[in-house]
């Protein structure tokens, strides 16, 4: 990068700082290097230069914990769903995550021509049982509708998910202006009182075979 202090020869020296770095931390892997990994193919953290503390079995097994009492620290859920309330106009969970070569909204990994061949556009992945009782097939053209807005893309039957649930990956935003492949068309703001993690993995929605509608020329 030709400043001073990342004159790297290569990737280990980068790794090997990070490592260094990581000392006396929870997460220490100061005792790591590129000839462990080669030699080992996967390690467990913490790795530290201390050898009696490589390779746990599990953390906390000590039974002292990441707080300031030591002591794990449990907090217990109502056991209502606080989520999104499904009803007939919205029967099927939308939930949404990563698939396997891209990252958030592929700024970075959008850019990498080999990663887009694993999947290279947008889907709703719908149980077969669904989709039948939607006259969906395979490769359809679907509308994901709930209550702040819709989404197009492309059906993928797999009975790998759970009858009532669909699934939407959350890489694709808006493509040549248009935004009809975006996940946040339909999630909500809502948040967890404790944590504040944003509940974008549950919303009501419903799914329906799209028709484009009769134009004239």
């Amino acid at each position: 990068m030709d400043y001073h202090g990342f004159d790297f020869k290569n990737s280990e020296e980068v790794f090997l700082e990070h490592c260094r770095l990581s000392e006396g931390t929870n997460m220490d892997i100061s005792g790591l290097n590129y000839d462990i990994l080669k030699e080992k193919r996967s390690v467990q953290w913490p790795y530290p230069k201390d050898k009696t503390h490589q390779n746990l079995h599990r953390l906390f097994a000590d039974g002292r914990f990441f707080t300031k009492s030591g002591r794990a620290i449990i907090n217990s859920p109502a056991d209502e769903n606080a989520s999104e309330p499904l009803c007939d106009d919205f029967p099927l969970i939308l939930t949404t995550g990563r698939i396997r070569d891209q990252w958030h909204t592929m700024t970075k990994t959008g850019k990498v021509n080999k990663l887009k061949q694993h999947i290279g556009r947008s889907f709703l992945e719908i149980h077969p049982e669904d989709a039948l009782t939607r006259r969906i097939e395979e490769g359809d053209l679907v509308e994901v509708r709930g209550l702040r807005g819709a989404v197009r893309v492309h059906a993928k039957l797999s009975e790998s998910i759970k009858k009532g649930v669909v699934f939407l990956p959350m890489h694709w935003g808006k493509i040549q202006g248009r935004d009809l492949n975006r996940a946040n068309n339909i999630t909500h703001a809502l948040l967890d009182p404790v944590s504040k993690q944003p509940d974008f993995k549950y919303a009501a929605v419903e799914v329906c075979k799209y028709k484009n509608p009769g134009r004239k020329f």
